[in-house]
């Protein structure tokens, strides 16, 4: 037996979610919101619960849609990015592309910089902060999402990462400026 867990909207006008896909750990899939957007895309985030439309802020009903609405704009992940199909204005239906952070970490605006070496390591890195005096928290995440490592520091700190499967690597480092996120290749 299938126990439904929560109905994660749209739905509007007997609609039916199309073309799902996954990305950026978050499901992607074209439905109707309501009878005057008609068909637009989706973003349902499982560790919020939230459903948002993905729209600029200016755009057309059924812009995920044909004319005569038996064809669905179908999202496709190319290149590490979601490519999908959309008419939001007159000019006609374009490619629209959305790129994902990092295993799903949204970036914030930051006004700082960080150095990350040796690229790659294999049992030591450092990370160093430019112009910024204040503390900074950084984690290292593997390419699941999950953190491997999360600790505070000022300006210039080592970590030892020599205890990590070899892969790439996430790291996040935030401050009272923002968020900035790097990758890095342990061996």
């Amino acid at each position: 037996m299938i126990r439904l867990e929560s109905d994660i909207l749209p739905g509007a006008a007997a609609s039916f979610p199309r073309n799902l896909v996954v990305y950026g750990r978050q499901l992607y899939f074209i439905a109707v919101g309501s009878l005057t957007d008609g068909y637009q895309l989706f973003r349902f985030n499982d560790s919020t619960g939230v459903t948002e439309q993905v729209v600029p802020a200016t755009y057309l009903p059924n812009a995920c849609t044909d004319d005569d609405m038996d064809h669905y704009s179908e999202p496709c992940i190319a290149l590490g990015s979601l490519y999908f199909p959309a008419t939001y204005d007159s000019i006609g239906t374009e490619m629209y592309k959305i790129q994902s952070s990092l295993i799903g970490i949204e970036e914030q605006p930051g006004s700082f910089f960080f150095d990350v070496y040796p690229d790659p390591a294999s049992s030591i890195i450092t990370i160093n902060l430019y112009d910024e005096k204040n503390t900074a928290q950084v984690t290292i995440y593997n390419m699941e999402g999950k953190a491997l490592l999360s600790e505070h520091f000022n300006e210039v700190a080592s970590f030892d990462v020599s205890n990590f499967s070899s892969g790439i690597y996430a790291i996040r480092v935030i401050t009272s400026h923002g968020s900035r996120i790097k990758k890095i290749v342990i061996r």
